[in-house]
């Protein structure tokens, strides 16, 4: 291997253990996000009342309505969309006792699944990449 070579290979490595461990940081700020939010919000059961697709540049919107402490919350926007949800369907919403109109989501499991598997992947094809140079 060429000195060239190596060094783009070296270069190449470097981005991908960064990337990894961009990856695998944004995985545990994640996941601490959502220990945080079991830990000191209060689940709930709430129905979608709308659920509207993402159209040219604006973001999706989904609205539930809930109960909490003997008060209904009707039509309160959350702040995700998700395909699979549809109007009428119940889902899990997390409310802080002091704002009970600003109510929480927890992150899909997929979405943490994927982050640690990418972000182990990237730093496995940076080591091995190293490790084949010497």
């Amino acid at each position: 291997m060429s000195n060239s070579q190596r060094s783009v290979s070296v270069v190449l490595s470097i981005v991908f253990i960064l990337a990894g461990l961009g990856i695998l940081a944004l995985f545990f700020f994640t996941l601490n996000s959502d220990m945080k939010i079991r830990d000191n919000y209060t689940c709930v059961t709430g129905t979608i009342t709308k659920s509207t697709k993402a159209k040219s540049g604006k973001s999706g919107k989904t609205e539930v309505t809930y109960s909490y402490n003997g008060e209904i919350y009707e039509d309160i926007q959350i702040l995700t969309y998700d395909s699979t949800n549809e109007v009428g369907d119940m889902i899990d919403i997390y409310i802080m006792p002091e704002a009970p109109a600003e109510p929480q989501l927890l992150h899909k499991t997929y979405i943490l699944v994927f982050l640690a598997v990418f972000g182990v992947l990237c730093e496995a094809i940076a080591i091995g990449t190293l490790v084949k140079q010497h």
